[in-house]
């Protein structure tokens, strides 16, 4: 498990990736803080694009790109021989768009959120490879609520002290294709749900849930997430009991072990007598 250290790390550990996939209908692209255009503390220009995604009728999952102006940009070649490497080349980011070099393709988002007639007459997405930069722009300009979109990405998490003190931890969901599909019609009976995610975790222990003292039947999963920067405390839940148990008696703790999933929304909710 080990790992050449990256330059610029505090520790020795290879990152555990997470991944989703997700498909939905837009909304929040009316909203003020959809798109917004602010400069940096080094005075760059930076963009931010932030919306919705219904996935079912009563149930949301958010997005964030985020990008800023930079000195390059990068382009990739895939080798003609197995197992080689990339050829990756740096270009200035004023010719982010002119450069034109065979095989050569930007490493960025696939954006693909307008329809265009193509050589055949049929229409398809427009797609196109984005920094993030770019890509905010081109998702604030074409993308409309109601639209359906399939988006996947990556999981990314990290933690911060609320007002009280006490330690959050957010789960971002990071796209890195954005396109129009296939119109989604939640009442339609062969309509499949899409909000799924797969993350490679590091295993502390499993417990039941409880409410008021009482087990809920469901099950939470400790874990650690190791980030580029960080070590993140998470928790998974199991509603399955025959799983919940293989995971009692299969792993000790710290072991590395790849899960998968569905990501729902939660709201915590509170009565309060008058």
């Amino acid at each position: 498990m080990a790992e050449t250290k990256k330059k610029g790390r505090i520790f020795d550990l290879p990152e555990t990736k997470g991944s989703f996939q997700l498909k939905g209908i837009v909304t929040g692209a009316e909203k003020d803080k959809f798109y917004k255009e602010i400069k940096t503390s080094s005075n760059k220009d930076m963009r931010i694009v932030n919306f919705g995604v219904t996935y079912d009728e009563d149930s949301t999952l958010y997005v964030n790109i985020q990008g800023m102006e930079q000195e390059n940009v990068y382009f990739s070649k895939k080798s003609e021989k197995k197992g080689e490497k990339a050829e990756t080349v740096k270009v200035p980011w004023m010719d982010r768009f002119t450069y034109n070099r065979e095989g050569f393709r930007l490493i960025g988002k696939n954006i693909g959120v307008r329809k265009k007639i193509d050589n055949e007459g049929k229409t398809v997405n427009d797609k196109k490879i984005l920094t993030d930069f770019d890509a905010c722009k081109e998702i604030n300009d074409n993308l409309k609520d109601g639209a359906s979109v399939f988006i996947k990405g990556n999981l990314d998490y990290s933690s911060y002290l609320d007002n009280a003190g006490n330690k959050r931890t957010s789960t971002k969901l990071v796209p890195n294709q954005i396109s129009l599909c296939k119109d989604v019609d939640f009442t339609d009976e062969k309509y499949e749900q899409q909000n799924d995610f797969n993350q490679v975790i590091v295993f502390v222990g499993i417990e039941q849930e409880k409410e008021n003292d009482r087990p809920t039947g469901r099950f939470i999963v400790l874990a650690k997430i190791i980030t580029y920067n960080n070590i993140e405390d998470v928790e998974f839940i199991i509603e399955n009991k025959e799983l919940a148990n293989r995971f009692r008696k299969s792993l000790k703790p710290y072991y590395s072990i790849k899960v998968s999933g569905h990501i729902v929304t939660s709201i915590q909710t509170e009565t309060i007598e008058d």
